[in-house]
């Protein structure tokens, strides 16, 4: 009989060799342990393999960290995004919602009364004008840090016309407009935002305005406005911006680079009473169909210089008060300027106290009928070149045209036409520093009163008036008073005419017959 042989196990227990069972069952347990052990190590070395993985994953600065997490959450935040007030979900995407947005104040804010949080949108449609004829489709509301902003989306086709859609909106201090105020079809602007006397901030950058023609008083009344965007207007249609900038007191600049002017005829008073504007560029500006320029720049108070070089002027008819009281413009080149159909500039550049020098020899004026006061209040005028001036015999009167232009000491009139004019009076008063004057050019034939015409001119030490005719003047009062200097050179007087001169001329001065 075979005899069973077990090997023998130094860890297997003495006392169990006689069990061959017990034997066998040791040898499993040592199996089993062997196999636990080789498991054990699999999984310390794909633990260690990860947690050197993360290790070198976040020592590596070429690794966008967020980019498996931004991929996992994508989906899941465009599902859940919510959008701004005024702005819709599209496509996972926030799109704008509202024709424009302003910032306001409440009506118990306006009247100064306790903070109010909310206001119904009852209210906020009550801000809105008879220029708008619908409803607004969509309103949003809110108030964040105490500024309360309202967004509106309108159903732009179903509006007539834009004239005075926010005239009159005295809570709106900040505007702005988005692609969706849509403004191809019209052709009007004209009081859209007159007397917004709360609004600081307007932004009309998107605006489609290329069929816009009137845009007068736009802003007429803004007199909070401070900051307005035109940038990107396309306006080559626009033909009347009368007073379109109207008493903006609080504006201070004006960027016009891109404003297009081809078709404009009438500017009148479109900047006038901006009396913190220190400089304007409209050197961009086409001017060639211009008619009206009244008062373009009156009252303009900080001014110092006005870029209109390039101004075409051969159309305009009207230039009074172009620059009345503009106390501080120290230099303007007109030089290029030409009236041959303008009719008046009474007042052009009344009182402005700063300005040097002026070169109107261009100009012509071959059509004016009234100059009445053009220089007087320029008291630090001290050239002024009216050369080639030869209006017609429509203009009736040159009273006091260098009235106290005490500054003044060179003054070019040679081909200066007076064939109409009736009455000089004052015409060269107060002018204290003038040692010379040609009037060779004056014809005065029609001329009946010279009252005062030289009167103060302390410095003036000669005088050649022997070309006039006196045969219809009838009044010579104080024509030559406070005129000490011309006992130099004396007065030459026509020899026909100097009987009218008997008792009119202070005594001392030579009288030098021609």
């Amino acid at each position: 009989m075979e005899i069973e042989q077990f090997e023998i196990d130094e860890n297997i227990d003495s006392n169990n060799l006689s069990n061959p069972i017990n034997a066998k069952s040791n040898k499993n347990k040592k199996s089993k342990f062997n196999f636990n052990l080789k498991k054990i190590s699999i999984f310390s070395i794909f633990l260690l393999t990860i947690i050197a993985f993360v290790i070198l994953y976040n020592l590596n600065p070429n690794l966008n960290h967020n980019e498996f997490a931004l991929e996992k959450n994508t989906k899941e935040q465009k599902i859940n995004k919510r959008c701004e007030p005024g702005y819709k979900l599209v496509n996972g995407e926030c799109v704008i919602n509202y024709s424009f947005k302003a910032e306001y104040k409440t009506h118990k804010e306006m009247e100064e009364v306790e903070f109010v949080k909310t206001v119904p949108p009852e209210a906020i449609k009550e801000l809105l004008v008879d220029g708008i004829n619908v409803k607004p489709t969509t309103i949003y509301e809110f108030e964040k840090k105490g500024v309360h902003t309202v967004h509106m989306l309108l159903d732009m086709d179903k509006i007539e016309n834009l004239n005075g859609m926010f005239s009159g909106i005295i809570s709106f201090y900040s505007i702005s407009f988005s692609e969706l105020f849509n403004t191809e079809k019209f052709t009007s602007m004209a009081n859209i935002f007159r007397n917004c006397k709360s609004l600081k901030n307007a932004d009309l950058s998107k605006l489609n305005t290329k069929n816009i023609k009137k845009m007068d008083f736009a802003f007429s009344g803004c007199t909070a406005l401070e900051t307005v965007d035109l940038s990107n207007f396309t306006n080559e249609n626009l033909v009347s911006m009368s007073r379109m900038f109207f008493h903006c007191y609080s504006l201070e600049s004006l960027d016009l680079s891109g404003f297009k002017t081809p078709k404009v005829e009438d500017m009148s008073y479109a900047f006038a009473d901006c009396n913190k504007i220190k400089q304007l560029d409209l050197s961009g500006f086409d001017t060639k169909n211009v008619k009206n320029m009244r008062g373009l720049f009156e009252r303009c108070k900080s001014m110092v210089t006005a870029n209109i070089k390039n101004f075409d002027t051969e159309n305009v008819s009207d230039m009074a008060y172009m620059f009345n009281k503009c106390y501080s413009l120290t230099e303007i080149d007109t030089s290029k300027l030409k009236g041959p159909k303008v009719t008046t500039i009474i007042s052009m550049f009344y009182n402005c106290k700063a300005l040097k020098s002026l070169d109107l020899s261009s100009f012509g004026g071959q059509s004016l009928t009234e100059l009445d006061n053009i220089f007087e209040g320029c008291l630090s005028l001290t050239y002024l070149d009216l050369s080639n001036f030869a209006p017609q015999k429509s203009l009736k009167s040159i009273n006091y045209l260098f009235f106290y232009l005490s500054s003044l000491t060179e003054l070019k009139l040679n081909n200066f036409k007076t064939e109409g004019v009736e009455t000089m009076n004052g015409v060269f008063e107060g002018c204290t520093k003038l040692k010379k004057v040609d009037v060779s050019s004056f014809d005065t034939s029609n001329v009946e009163s010279m009252v005062d015409m030289f009167n103060g001119c302390a410095e003036l030490e000669e005088l050649d008036i022997s070309n006039f005719d006196m045969s219809k003047v009838g009044y010579l009062n104080r024509m030559f008073e406070r005129c000490s200097n011309l006992k130099k050179g004396g007065i030459k007087i026509n020899k026909n005419s100097v009987r009218k001169f008997e008792r009119k001329i202070p005594e001392g001065i030579p009288v030098i017959e021609v």
